[in-house]
């Protein structure tokens, strides 16, 4: 959707792009707030051209494999992968794998959602809870 060569008129409506892609990207609703809040993020002067230039710029599956061969390794501290379950652009199998999280530091965790793509938006309490637990020494949470 970002990478199109169509992006740039796409995203001058904001309200439009924010409806499809939520619609296409989560697998429970939204709070109206919150989506309100993403139009006016994506209602910012240059964010028609900012974003494809960002997408164009580096793609998730390159990024995957970056991480795997180099990045992962290099970590020292816990980390805790969050990803929804249901994300149709990044399948939870790339954060699952058992090879991927017996790289991960000593302490790290992860934690797959009930949710799609914007789980922080589909999840907030369940989010909140899942971080707090990390952060106070429970990688369970």
């Amino acid at each position: 959707m970002f990478t199109a060569p169509t992006a740039p008129f796409v995203l001058e409506d904001a309200r439009t792009t924010t409806i499809v892609a939520y619609t296409a990207l989560t697998a429970k609703s939204v709070d109206g707030e919150l989506l309100t809040r993403t139009v006016a993020e994506f209602s910012y002067p240059g964010i028609n051209t900012a974003v494809p230039r960002y997408f164009n710029s580096s793609s998730f599956r390159q990024e995957w494999v970056e991480r795997r061969t180099r990045l992962i390794a290099a970590w020292r501290c816990p980390v805790l992968l969050l990803q929804g379950r249901e994300d149709p652009g990044q399948p939870h199998e790339f954060y699952s794998d058992p090879d991927v999280l017996a790289m991960l530091p000593r302490g790290s965790g992860l934690h797959l959602f009930d949710a799609g793509h914007f789980w922080p938006f589909e999840a907030p309490e369940e989010a909140a809870e899942t971080i707090r637990g990390f952060l106070s020494g429970d990688v369970d949470a």
